[in-house]
């Protein structure tokens, strides 16, 4: 982190590595922060980043903006967990990937996953309730199993 950063950014920072820590059990170093960028290192060599406008850092306040990384972190830990969880229970799937974001309503479908087949393809859509389940609960990935009576 660099003394030349925004106050208000670096309270931010701040907020997300707390956040890191603390609701998703991973080290705080991950959150970086450059200009009125907070970049968050996803473990795989790619990153979750998101720019902050001159305005919402001066009329949101710092909790607000830290919970936007934090939601975004979350939502990229469900759909790698669902990908998982559909790679182990479809072993036999020639390939499992999540449906291009934006093409359904993400106000109805929190994710949409696509196994092909030799001769098929197959397309499953999670509801925001199976997605987003209210908390305290278990994995998205045993709740999608719970709900749709999934093969164990």
């Amino acid at each position: 982190m660099s003394d030349n950063l925004d106050p208000v950014i670096k309270n931010v920072l701040g907020l997300v590595q707390d956040g890191l820590f603390g609701r998703f059990d991973r080290d705080p170093i991950l959150a970086q922060a450059h200009g009125r960028k907070i970049k968050v290192d996803l473990g795989d060599g790619s990153f979750l980043t998101r720019e902050y406008s001159s305005q919402e850092l001066a009329q949101l306040p710092p909790q607000q903006l830290a919970a936007s990384v934090l939601n975004g972190f979350a939502n990229e830990q469900k759909k790698r967990d669902l990908l998982g969880f559909a790679r182990e229970k479809f072993p036999d799937a020639a390939s499992v990937r999540l449906v291009e974001d934006g093409i359904y309503d993400d106000a109805v479908v929190g994710a949409v996953v696509e196994l092909k087949f030799k001769a098929a393809r197959v397309l499953a859509g999670l509801t925001r309730e199976l997605l987003d389940p209210p908390s305290p609960s278990p994995s998205c990935a045993d709740t999608w199993t719970e709900r749709t009576g999934g093969r164990q």
